[in-house]
């Protein structure tokens, strides 16, 4: 696996972990959901710059229009976004 890759890759999991983080512990939610933003958009800087082919793969699946902080404050479920996620990692093993 590249540098990139592993880069990306822990960057996915990263959101993945906190956001799982946030759904066990609701004092924490906002915060846990306020990081897997952040690193969202860390991945989007990173793959924008260094590899255009994915970074527009993952626009295109709405992999950065997600905002779990959002989701949080509407209620809705973050299941959907999650299987995006998932897909992504998919993409850097």
């Amino acid at each position: 696996m590249s540098e990139l890759n592993t880069r990306i890759f822990s960057l996915l999991q990263f959101i993945q972990d906190s956001v799982a983080e946030g759904l066990e512990s609701p004092a924490s939610k906002l915060e846990c959901f306020g990081e897997a933003d952040m690193a969202l958009n860390i991945l989007a800087a990173i793959l924008r710059r260094h590899d255009e082919h994915r970074h527009a793969t993952l626009a295109l699946i709405g992999l950065f229009n997600i905002s779990f902080v959002g989701l949080a404050q509407e209620g809705l479920s973050v299941e959907d976004p999650m299987e995006r996620v998932t897909y992504a990692k998919s993409l850097f093993q």
